[in-house]
């Protein structure tokens, strides 16, 4: 809009801007549910982790799921964490930022799904014949430290969990 820092906000900005400012006090009754435990306290038979990342040219981000099944084939999913980034001020190309995404998800499990949106990506990982440049080589081998390339999976856009932080 082409304010300065000194000028006076315009109506309706300055409008919405009072809102917001008046609901902050709301954020502390949020309440997110962290139960890692079976609410049905059957026995589990299953314990997955499903990480998914995605980027954009304006942020990258990454969230985790639980996925508990039990012995009477229920299932119980809870968040268990994401993590969103402002693309760095020197132009990323949006394969680099899905890569950081990927390597965002920093958790060590053995039970474990890698879900991204992005087909460079699964290519850049499960690729064991070609060299990568420095920026991408060091993402490929931290991915590869934390997980193996059959761990990962496609996604598409619009399943993608993370698309909305990104």
């Amino acid at each position: 809009m082409g304010i300065q820092w000194d000028e006076r906000v315009p109506e309706p900005l300055l409008t919405q801007w009072h809102r917001w400012m008046e609901s902050l006090p709301l954020i502390t009754k949020i309440k997110i549910a962290r139960r890692f435990r079976n609410p049905s306290h059957a026995t589990i038979t299953n314990v997955q982790l499903h990480y998914f990342s995605d980027a954009s040219n304006h942020g990258y981000a990454a969230v985790t799921y639980l996925r508990l099944v039990d012995d009477k084939e229920r299932l119980h999913c809870t968040f268990v964490m994401g993590k969103m980034r402002n693309t760095p001020l020197k132009q990323w190309s949006v394969p680099h930022l899905e890569l950081q995404a990927a390597d965002e998800l920093d958790l060590l499990v053995h039970s474990a799904t890698f879900w991204t949106d992005s087909l460079t990506v699964l290519q850049y990982i499960t690729n064991e014949k070609r060299r990568f440049k420095h920026f991408v080589a060091n993402r490929v081998n931290e991915i590869h430290d934390a997980s193996a390339p059959e761990q990962w999976w496609h996604v598409p856009t619009s399943l993608n969990l993370a698309d909305e932080g990104s």
